[in-house]
């Protein structure tokens, strides 16, 4: 999956284990998605773009919550 390798956290070269920690804090991307959702609860008007990150953005909790109106748009790359 493309977003495993958009966003690569410490891992074992030997074993592939991926060493993650837990927080008690919100990370930024939590922190932007419900920011997001609680002014998209008052304003329609807004919505959600992202080009194939949903999930590395936070938008896909958006995307729960309004799904007509977040849109993927995929990734297009020009070389």
């Amino acid at each position: 999956h493309s977003l495993l390798l958009s966003g690569v956290v410490k891992f074992d070269p030997t074993t592939g284990q991926q060493f993650k920690t837990k927080s008690s804090t919100l990370s930024y991307t939590q922190y932007f998605a419900e920011s997001l959702i609680r002014e998209a609860e008052v304003d329609d008007k807004i919505v959600a773009i992202h080009a194939a990150m949903g999930g590395g953005t936070g938008l896909n909790y958006f995307q729960k919550r309004f799904p007509d109106r977040c849109f993927d748009v995929g990734i297009a790359e020009r070389s």
